[in-house]
């Protein structure tokens, strides 16, 4: 059996092609979660993450653990931001329609039960905002009770 120096890439059609249907140059991003980006460009970190994760969320081959765990960070550790924003309460019902398609997907077990504790430490890290604006409390419960009707194991555990 030949053996290969490790120096030299491995030469791979396969690995080629595969990568080739995998590598996208261009993610789009809906306009409302461009406009939720543009928020963050005073926070240089919070802003490098939000762009990495809307890339994520949107990219046909994305890693649903990563953006859950991302998800976490944006609307929770770095929301204080996007709270200070005047436009916030816009800013929030950008994050609750992201909770909402994700909540509608069919995740694994374990994401499904990370993505309902990291949608329900939401409401009570941003009570203050959701509270202040009925309709955002409303969708919020709309949006929990959507899911919950659809998915009442993901709340066991």
């Amino acid at each position: 059996m030949e053996q290969h120096n490790s120096d030299e890439p491995i030469k791979s059609d396969a690995l080629e092609a595969n990568l080739s249907q995998t590598r996208v140059d261009e993610v789009p991003i809906p306009a409302e979660q461009q406009w939720f980006l543009s928020l963050s460009e005073r926070y240089l970190g919070i802003h490098e993450r939000t762009a990495e994760f809307l890339r994520e969320l949107r990219h046909p081959m994305s890693n649903r653990r990563v953006v859950v765990e991302t998800l976490l960070k944006i609307s929770i550790s770095d929301f204080w931001a996007i709270k200070e924003h005047p436009e916030h309460r816009r800013a929030v019902g950008v994050v609750l329609d992201i909770y909402a398609d994700l909540l509608r997907e069919a995740l694994p077990d374990e994401l499904a039960h990370q993505l309902v504790a990291i949608y329900l430490d939401f409401l009570w890290h941003n009570h203050d905002v959701l509270s202040e604006h009925s309709e955002l409390m409303l969708k919020y419960i709309d949006i929990l009770n959507d899911y919950m009707a659809a998915n009442e194991l993901a709340f066991i555990g």
